[in-house]
């Protein structure tokens, strides 16, 4: 008895919307558009927090020095900062280093470089982290103890990424009320969307539905097929919602990785 209501209901939706294809593909488009929009929001949102959690991970600490270090002070202090438990690794490089490896990296523009001497550049030293300490809390902290060694008394800045990491936030948080808004447009013109288009579709068969009444069909009898419409509506809106943002989001990564090579 279920499974034949079931069967009749399902006839009778698939039959209303063969009726009126025009409104049925107005109605799925403009569903598919606003769902595509909330999908975008929610890629862009996502890829927004794994670039910035991957900076996280891959930034370092850097000392830059006004003057170039003494060998024996540097070597000391590397030794020094490399014995410290947060620390993965330590780089150093000299004004001489710095300039090969900018001219290496504008090898292709070598002359936006014509002039351009060691002297100009300041020697630095960079502090590799371990994946355990690389929140911004242990990045402030060895920052400070930084600016306490012997020898560093010329260090001119220590940049640890924190002007960066706050504006990274900052638009984080307006996308995340950005995001919950436009989700909460999104529900409320798709609700509105279906529940119009089912207000024109009873109305179209208003004469059926007196008859149904008329011979003693209840409201939920009537009712049933007109929301198995708008569950189809809203899921075959969704699906092209999502191929549509799938699709372009493969051909945005097939674009950046063709620019990366």
């Amino acid at each position: 008895m279920i499974l034949r209501r079931m069967r009749y209901f399902m006839t009778q939706a698939i039959l209303a919307m063969g009726r009126a294809p025009l409104v049925q593909a107005i109605a799925m488009g403009t569903i598919a558009i606003a769902l595509f929009v909330a999908c975008a929001l929610a890629t862009l949102m996502l890829n927004l927090d794994r670039l910035a959690d991957q900076w996280g991970q891959e930034m370092g600490i850097i000392a830059f020095f006004e003057e170039e270090l003494d060998a024996a002070i540097s070597q000391a202090a590397v030794k020094h900062i490399e014995t410290w438990p947060e620390v993965l690794s330590v780089n150093q490089r000299s004004r001489t280093l710095a300039l090969a490896e900018l001219r290496e990296t504008f090898s292709s523009d070598a002359e936006l470089l014509i002039g351009v001497e060691d002297q100009m550049l300041p020697s630095t030293i960079e502090l590799i982290l371990k994946p355990e300490y690389r929140q911004d809390a242990h990045r402030s902290e060895l920052a400070g103890r930084l600016k306490v060694l012997d020898g560093f008394d010329e260090v001119a800045q220590i940049d640890y990424g924190a002007d960066l990491m706050i504006r990274v936030r900052q638009v984080r948080q307006v996308m995340n009320i950005g995001g919950l808004v436009v989700a909460a447009l999104v529900l409320l013109s798709v609700l509105f969307i279906i529940s119009n288009t089912v207000r024109l579709t009873l109305f179209a068969r208003r004469d059926e539905i007196e008859i149904m009444q008329l011979v003693g069909a209840t409201n939920a009898f009537i009712r049933v097929p007109f929301y198995l419409e708008g569950f189809v509506q809203g899921c075959l809106g969704a699906l092209f919602a999502t191929l549509l943002t799938g699709s372009l989001v493969g051909i945005f990564e097939a674009s950046a990785t063709d620019f990366i090579e």
